[in-house]
């Protein structure tokens, strides 16, 4: 069994969301100038492009949450303003280029491999129901649409998700009884990361000077707006990951002992429910999961469990939102992974284009044709690459 059994409304959903993507896509057709400027967005630089949640974002700031307790608000503040600090280069320095590049298709990776996990433990989904179609509709609306539907689209993906967002935090303050249990367990949660402690010091100095240097270079009100709903949002992200290591299972005490069940998800993607009985004074043993939080566990003659924490900010949706909103996960996590592979995909076009193919006229004797081609070309092949390294993976990882 697998968590969240999809309704018609979840099709219906991701339906209107795929329609209204496209009609972005095809209204911007007209703008089409047959040039490569119609892929990239000349007055932004792509590797300073970073102010918007994507999937990766989404994953690792609950993810800090979940791990670092009340202390994860700290971390997750430094990753926010070391994302939103970024410096910009030389345009003309090809290593820097090329290294840019890998990274974004690093960061296209690992979103269709995180993308994948979730589809997989959620909805028990394989590789290609999961990702495949919807890397392919990404294709042909940037194809379509250009750079101006990926900007106007990732406003409404990021609108969409802090919607679901504040709906699921406002489930979780009308369950009194949970959300009672869950101030109350906040301060005992115990941080269990062997460095801890050097994490947090390193997070609160690199984020005092931060913020210095920032404080010291003014920036247009528009830019400070952007960013200050960036850092907000990102500390609701975090407030995910901390309700689900602070929201208590369903328990029973029997005597001295506890009874505790929890959702144990295995490495095919499977989810079972497990009770098994503790001393109620340390109910948090090395094989129980913390929160809410399910685990994989490994298929050995002594199982043993680690948690999930890629889950820690979903779990928190399926937990808290009713049945007939579960079709908002499924929305959610659609909407962050087309907007995240979108943003990076014309970010490694552009910077092939302007700051490799242009400054060393690799392709000067084609002229403007050639780069159009070269773009399309990129925005094609970058994706089925990701998708394809991706399925590689799966096929090493044991399933």
């Amino acid at each position: 069994m697998y968590l969240i059994t999809l309704s018609n409304m979840s099709y219906v959903s991701i339906t209107i969301l795929f329609a209204a993507l496209f009609m972005v896509a095809y209204i911007n057709k007209k703008h089409n100038n047959q040039t490569y400027l119609f892929f990239t967005n000349s007055n932004s630089n792509p590797t300073t492009n970073t102010k918007s949640i994507t999937l990766l974002s989404f994953v690792i700031l609950s993810t800090m949450g979940a791990i670092f307790g009340v202390h994860g608000f700290i971390v997750s503040l430094f990753l926010s303003l070391c994302i939103l600090s970024t410096f910009k280069y030389n345009k003309n320095n090809i290593i820097l280029s090329i290294l840019s590049i890998v990274f974004y298709l690093l960061l296209i990776i690992t979103t269709m491999f995180i993308m994948a996990q979730i589809t997989k433990t959620l909805f028990g989904w394989s590789l290609v129901n999961g990702i495949l179609g919807t890397t392919v509709f990404t294709i042909i609306y940037i194809l379509l649409g250009g750079h101006q539907s990926v900007k106007i689209n990732q406003k409404i993906c990021s609108m969409i998700f802090t919607a679901i967002l504040l709906i699921t935090l406002f489930f979780v303050f009308i369950n009194t009884t949970n959300s009672s249990s869950i101030i109350k367990n906040i301060p005992t949660i115990l941080p269990f990361h062997q460095y801890h402690n050097i994490i947090l010091i390193t997070a609160v100095i690199t984020c005092l000077i931060i913020l210095l240097i920032k404080h010291t270079k003014p920036n247009s009100p528009s830019k400070t707006r952007s960013k200050s709903v960036f850092l907000i949002i990102s500390i609701l992200i975090t407030l995910l990951g901390v309700i689900a290591i602070a929201t208590p299972p369903k328990t029973n005490i029997i005597g001295n002992k506890q009874i505790i069940t929890y959702q144990e998800a295995s490495l095919n993607g499977e989810v079972s429910y497990i009770i098994k009985m503790v001393d109620k004074n340390t109910p948090h043993t090395s094989n129980a999961t913390y929160g809410i939080i399910p685990s994989y566990t490994t298929p050995t003659p002594t199982p043993t469990h680690t948690a999930n924490y890629l889950m820690s900010g979903i779990i928190v949706l399926v937990h808290y939102l009713p049945p007939p909103l579960y079709f908002l996960i499924l929305l959610i996590l659609f909407a962050l992974f087309i907007s995240s592979v979108a943003k990076y995909t014309t970010n490694i076009n552009q910077i092939f284009i302007e700051q490799i193919l242009i400054p060393y006229k690799l392709l000067d004797q084609y002229k403007d044709i050639g780069l159009i081609w070269c773009s399309r070309l990129t925005i094609t092949s970058i994706p089925l690459i990701s998708i394809t390294i991706t399925a590689l993976i799966f096929k090493i990882l044991p399933s």
